[in-house]
């Protein structure tokens, strides 16, 4: 069981309640103590008691203030299926086509794809669509990438540059144009000839 907070440190939460939702709603210095003075008869938020305190902040919601909750950490589930989903969504972060590769981020994609609100709570065909579908995106971004670079060429030699194609070209009529793993061989060969050029 969680342990019960102080009434020190209750009233320290409280008073930095309030200074978020002064920031939070824009007040300037006088605006805020003229608040003060008018809804707990204080000049600080200091001086105020419990009564006043929470009188404040309920005046501070009603013009708009909204609490944040702390971002919670959501258990990872650990099984293979789950981890291979991880780690494609990981590289889609490390080639830059995310904007948050938190877990919460990796959830919302999985409900939206699998209709279920976490890795941990998918059946077999679930996880499977997840996974699929991180491929595909996967295999888009590499070959996009494998483009851009061919096109901008990066001082390679022809013979260099006609090498990586022709490795990308086999790689994919091996595999199928849609398979991750394709994608990636192509993208690694690109970088390793791309190195040595």
């Amino acid at each position: 069981m969680k342990p019960s907070r102080t009434a020190d440190q209750l009233r320290r939460a409280e008073i930095a309640q309030i200074h978020i939702a002064k920031s939070q709603l824009g007040m300037d210095d006088d605006t805020y103590r003229a608040m003060l003075w008018s809804v707990g008869r204080v000049r600080s938020s200091s001086e105020l008691d419990w009564r006043g305190r929470k009188a404040v902040l309920d005046h501070l919601k009603r013009s708009g203030f909204k609490v944040q909750a702390k971002p919670q950490s959501r258990r990872l589930d650990l099984d293979a299926e789950s981890q291979k989903a991880r780690k494609l969504w990981l590289l889609l972060g490390e080639a830059g086509e995310l904007r948050d590769t938190s877990e919460r981020a990796l959830a919302a994609y999985g409900h939206r794809v699998a209709k279920v609100d976490d890795l941990r709570f998918t059946n077999g065909k679930q996880i499977e669509r997840v996974i699929e579908s991180l491929k595909k995106w996967c295999s888009r971004v590499w070959r996009r990438k494998l483009g851009e670079a061919i096109q901008a060429r990066d001082g390679l030699t022809d013979e260099a540059l006609e090498n990586a194609v022709v490795a990308f070209i086999q790689s994919c009529s091996r595999r199928g144009t849609e398979t991750f793993e394709a994608a990636q061989a192509a993208w690694d060969h690109w970088n390793k000839v791309h190195a040595t050029a």
